[in-house]
């Protein structure tokens, strides 16, 4: 359950992007990497990977965009 509220954050819809980018705006450029390998090991994990891969691949595009 915590897995599926991380990730859900992580890959917010429109109308929670501009909130969640300023709460990661807290983050530093290591702790967003993480977050970014934590979220690629989801994509490989073979629950969670088959769980909700469109969530895991918002999650992914959405931390590369800070990250960027």
């Amino acid at each position: 359950m915590e897995t599926d509220f991380l990730v859900y954050n992580l890959g917010p819809e429109e109308q929670y992007r501009q909130e969640t980018r300023e709460r990661m705006s807290l983050l530093d450029a290591r702790q967003v990497k993480c977050l970014i390998s934590f979220v690629e090991w989801l994509r490989e994990h073979p629950h969670w990977g088959e769980y909700f891969p469109e969530e895991i691949e918002e999650a992914s595009r959405f931390l590369h965009a800070l990250d960027a």
